[in-house]
Order: structure tokens, then sequence, then C-alpha cells
């Protein structure tokens, strides 16, 4: 389905079936009403939180669907033609990012270091002791004095050494330890 056409079958569905538009100021509440349920699966189902029983059964599907739906009626009410204002809004982030997300080191795929490499930093963690890190963060070389407080691996298996200033650096972006 097109957007337009997404766009006129809700403006349909509200005139035949819904009776009216709610005012945008109300349509804008049940907007983040509606994205604070598709937060509450993501947090739970995919994020730390553990999922209570009653949300086992919710629809991720049907709750972005509820978003955009209100999200429609607002367009439709406020005179916004999704279809071209996306057109617009991708060919300005294009022209904007074309080589942003591709210099983002944060977004490059993590290389593995060596298990000797690991077992050095783990090693130098272990002592307690200042040391000088140089290391890579967009494109630059950065230098720091510092402990290490420790390592930990993200559910990407990224492995990253943790600052006593709860900074992370990836280890694979680690060029010396002194």
């Amino acid at each position: 389905m097109e957007i337009r056409a997404a766009q006129k079958l809700v403006d349909d569905w509200i005139k035949n079936i819904g009776v009216r538009y709610f005012s945008e100021l109300t349509n804008m509440a049940m907007l983040t009403e509606e994205v604070g349920e598709v937060a509450r699966i993501i947090a739970r189902r995919y994020g730390e939180q553990s999922e209570k029983e009653s949300d086992k059964n919710k629809d991720l599907g049907d709750e972005l669907a509820d978003v955009l739906f209100v999200l429609i009626c607002l367009a439709n009410q406020t005179g916004v033609d999704l279809e071209t204002a996306l057109k617009n809004n991708l060919e300005k982030k294009t022209n904007r990012d074309k080589n942003r997300h591709i210099l983002n080191e944060k977004l490059a795929p993590y290389k593995k270091v060596s298990c000797d490499f690991y077992d050095k930093v783990e090693s130098i963690a272990s002592l307690k002791k200042e040391v000088k890190i140089v290391y890579k963060k967009q494109g630059e070389e950065l230098e720091v004095l510092t402990k290490i407080k420790g390592l930990k691996t993200t559910k990407e298996k990224e492995e990253m050494m943790i600052l006593p200033n709860n900074t992370t650096i990836r280890l694979d972006q680690v060029i010396s330890i002194k």
C-alpha cells in the first residue's frame, strides 16, 4: 500500500466509522501513549527488563500499527502529505548524512582482538595502575592517562574496556597501552 492510499484509507475510516477526528492535541497525546506502549514491549522483550506475564501476549505489530494510525490522523488533519514529506526527508538525510554513518566508528563492525591482547588488558586492569591508553575515536587518535576499571563484553560480542569514570573504549579501537 502506498502512503497516500493509507492516508485516504484512514480518512475514510474516520469519516465512516470514527465519526470525526479528535483534536490535534488529543491525537498528539494519543500518539505519545501509543509510542509508550511500543516502548514497553521493546524494553521488556528486547531490553534488560523482564517481561511481565501480562505483556507476553502483546502484539508489537499491532502496537506499531496504532502509532502509524494516529500519526496518519495527525498528518491528515494538518494537511501533510506523508508520501511527499518522507521523500523530501530521505533526500535531506541523504545529502546531510551521506558520509556521516559510513565514517562513524561506532557503527563499524567490531574486529575481534587476539586472546593475547585481551589477556594483556585484563592483566593491566588487575594491577590497578595508571597507564597511557592510545585509541581511535571518530578518526582521531586520543590519549588518556588512567587506570582500567575492568572489561565487559556486550550482547553484540564487542569487548570493551571500562575506565574509572565509566567511559568505555572498544578494544579493537585501542592502538597501545603503556
